[in-house]
């Protein structure tokens, strides 16, 4: 059994609700989303690589990937392929979906949007369960 505590500060709260608003301001269309899932393409790089992954081999169009914070497009590219251009992929080449807060940006973030009331996010670490994450 694991058990997953995602406890933040009401700054890192407002980091959800900036990622959300700013989704709706661009014209994203998030009732087709469960979880927004925020991956710099800088940071730790073993969570990278690890979201990178999920990113991969999750098939649902239900998650909204967002990749931001790219030091080189054309290397996301060819570290991903096709996938990046699947209706559910956003890449931030602006990094607009970046934190403020530069540790917030280290590691990939996922965020649940399907209670519009109350975003949670947590940040996704090595050896985590992302299928045990969205269940909750």
């Amino acid at each position: 059994m694991s058990i997953i505590l995602c406890n933040c500060s009401a700054e890192e709260k407002e980091y959800a609700e900036t990622v959300v608003t700013t989704l709706k301001k661009n014209d994203v269309n998030l009732t087709e989303y469960s979880h927004v899932v925020v991956i710099p393409n800088v940071g730790c790089g073993g969570c990278i690589s690890e979201a990178e992954h999920f990113f991969r081999e999750n098939k649902a169009q239900d998650i909204l990937f967002v990749f931001t914070k790219i030091s080189s497009e054309k290397s996301l590219r060819l570290r991903l392929g096709n996938m990046i251009n699947q209706k559910n992929v956003l890449i931030d080449s602006e990094c607009i979906y970046a934190s403020q807060k530069e540790e917030i940006n280290v590691y990939p973030v996922i965020i649940d949007i399907r209670n519009e009331n109350k975003y949670t996010w947590c940040f996704l670490d090595p050896g985590v369960s992302y299928e045990t994450i969205l269940t909750y």
